[in-house]
């Protein structure tokens, strides 16, 4: 097999508290025309890694530990010039916000245009040219005319196809998208993972989805690693992940869900009646010393508390942090 355009080893992310891990020991990796979806809830780290990926974590975190390689080039000591290089031309990243990702007081045009003259793709005229192309591409109607548009002008669906434009500006290998359907309607949703889709097919692009949505890894993801606290829980092909969960959290978060779609037009129904996991995620400077998930499991044990488990394999390509992990009861509750 060719090698990974992104592969993650061991990444562990410290906050300004020396003690404490907001991501601990993630690995995966994604290889060209593949995706991979990060899911978990809102606080588990899912954001955080993708901000070391692109060499953006907040002030006062870095990476503690692990490895991230691009193309095979270890990236998480990079100077940043050779940094600001790779953004945009070989990694870039799909904004949760897109109102707030987007420059108000530039054109939408300039701001996808600057992109490919920055990175020195083609002269300025050009460089207008193919945002337009782009525009098009991304479904956003007579382009011609809303290259010269602000952001305030457009709906969070077409501010999402122009931060879209500046993600793919400059062909980038790898991209990184953070909630790209937050705050969108259904329909809106659906076309937005549609059209990644198409991207994908057309450039051959490796995809890092951040999602809590279910549905959206469901459609677009072909494995799959379910984040908690900075911890993986568990990890496998979408698939079989989100048809079969192991872990009891996985299982918690698919009972929330409503309809699932799993690959080409199959649907899994949840129960009639939505089961919410009881309490909160715990912040990272208040891990447990046991099990993570401890507190918030139904089918814990005392030693749970005492004893945090490993990722271990379940099978060829299943992995789960749970001595207790099986699907046995998802079967028996959704058959």
């Amino acid at each position: 097999m060719s090698e990974p355009i992104l592969e993650i080893e061991g990444l562990q992310i410290g906050g300004p508290e020396k003690e404490s891990l907001a991501v601990d020991g993630l690995s995966l990796s994604i290889h060209a025309g593949e995706t991979h979806a990060l899911v978990g809830e809102s606080g588990c780290g899912k954001t955080m890694t993708a901000l070391a990926i692109l060499g953006l974590l907040p002030r006062g975190f870095r990476t503690r530990g692990g490895s991230i390689k691009l193309l095979g080039e270890e990236i998480t000591a990079l100077p940043p010039a050779r940094l600001r290089a790779l953004r945009g031309s070989v990694m870039s990243m799909i904004f949760q916000e897109p109102m707030t990702a987007l420059n108000p007081v530039l054109t939408v045009g300039r701001q996808i245009s600057e992109v490919i003259v920055a990175k020195k793709i083609l002269p300025p005229k050009e460089a207008r040219e193919r945002a337009v192309e782009l525009m098009g591409q991304v479904g956003l109607p007579r382009p011609a005319t809303l290259y010269r548009a602000y952001p305030h002008e457009f709906s969070g669906g077409m501010r999402q196809r122009v931060a879209l434009c500046v993600a793919l500006a400059a062909s980038p290998r790898l991209i990184v998208a953070d909630e790209p359907t937050t705050a969108l309607d259904a329909t809106v949703q659906a076309q937005i993972l549609e059209l990644l889709r198409e991207i994908q097919t057309r450039t051959g692009a490796a995809i890092l989805l951040i999602t809590h949505n279910l549905l959206a890894a469901g459609f677009l993801a072909d494995s799959l690693s379910v984040l908690y606290v900075g911890s993986l829980l568990e990890r496998g092909p979408a698939a079989q992940v989100l048809a079969e969960p192991l872990h009891p959290y996985t299982q918690g978060l698919l009972a929330s869900q409503p309809l699932l779609e799993i690959g080409a037009g199959a649907l899994l129904k949840a129960p009639a009646r939505l089961q919410a996991i009881a309490g909160q995620v715990p912040r990272y400077q208040d891990k447990p010393p046991g099990c993570l998930f401890y507190d918030r499991c139904g089918v814990s044990r005392a030693q749970c508390a005492r004893e945090r488990p490993p990722l271990a394999p379940f099978g060829a390509s299943r992995y789960a942090a749970c001595p207790y992990a099986s699907p046995t009861l998802w079967r028996q509750t959704h058959a």
